[in-house]
């Protein structure tokens, strides 16, 4: 099981989908909001996959095995989403885009987390455990929290619903545990 993030100690190394993909799911993130009203201002959280978690007193050395796990990785990071599905962690809701194991995603976080896992970098125990997904609404990080009757309606509504789609990674970044969008990128590579 992988153990709950502590925002206080830790950065994440995120992948960010484009074009097509990252269009689907923005207006769907969209819709979300707009209905139960989860925002005041405009701004919505930038969608995104984490694929790992790293000690923040470690960003310069994983910038550099960042980079040269993308410089030698030759293909496209292919990302398939699976389904919708709503988890529960620590009294908080998600509801969340589950992704398909493809090959280039899976061989690039894993290639990715053994280099950070051997430096001492990741502060992830059991990768085993971890589900690649892209949550689209968390209760803890919204304006407006979806009541626990309606979020328990929507979970019952989209439970297992297929969203298969299929896109590429566009950038890596590793994220802070911020809202605040022009605090929260530390570091930042193109993929494509």
């Amino acid at each position: 099981m992988v153990e709950p993030a502590r925002l206080d100690r830790e950065y994440f190394v995120v992948l960010l989908p484009e074009g097509k993909l990252k269009k689907e799911i923005d207006r769907l993130q969209q819709r979300l909001a707009d209905y139960y009203d989860l925002y005041q201002d405009e701004e919505l959280p930038e969608l995104h996959i984490t694929i790992d978690r790293i000690h923040r007193d470690k960003l310069s050395e994983a910038g550099e095995i960042i980079t040269e796990t993308v410089r030698n990785f030759s293909r496209e990071i292919i990302m398939e989403l699976e389904d919708l599905t709503c988890l529960q962690q620590l009294n908080d809701n998600f509801l969340v885009l589950k992704l398909n194991f493809t090959q280039s995603l899976e061989d690039f976080a894993r290639k990715l987390h053994t280099r950070l896992s051997a430096e001492g970098i990741s502060t992830l125990e059991d990768y085993s455990s971890w589900d690649f997904h892209i949550t689209l609404v968390n209760n803890q990080f919204v304006e407006n929290p979806i009541s626990d009757f309606d979020f328990n309606k929507l979970c019952d509504f989209v439970e297992g619903r297929s969203r298969s789609s299929i896109g590429r990674a566009g950038r890596i970044e590793i994220w802070k545990p911020t809202l605040e969008t022009d605090k929260k990128v530390v570091y930042s590579r193109d993929l494509t």
